[in-house]
């Protein structure tokens, strides 16, 4: 659901009274969480290898999205060629039709 430019301009008060920083925090908390319950589940670890983990874990999950990033652009800049081969061949053609 699209939020209204009442919602869009509360927010962004609340963004310029408290700061960015502040009203993202428990969403970077929970993203963090994410890692850490991958990771270790039970909190067994000993703090320093849990943050070593979860380093790993968060570098992993960054490197996954960036594979996924160029494997898009791979494939929509390979569409695109095969689109303006398609637009030059159907060119050609039509200069050869003419030519006859």
């Amino acid at each position: 659901m699209a939020k209204s430019p009442h919602h869009a301009a509360a927010a962004l008060t609340r963004v310029w009274q408290v700061g960015g920083h502040e009203v993202s925090a428990p969403a970077r908390e929970a993203f963090e969480r994410t890692f850490i319950d991958q990771v270790d589940p039970d909190r067994t670890l000993p703090e320093a290898e849990r943050a070593k983990r979860v380093e790993a874990a968060r570098r992993a999950y960054f490197l996954s999205l960036a594979a996924k990033s160029v494997a898009s652009r791979r494939r929509k800049a390979t569409t695109e060629q095969r689109k303006a081969d398609a637009d030059t061949l159907r060119q050609i053609a039509a200069e050869i039709e003419a030519a006859l």
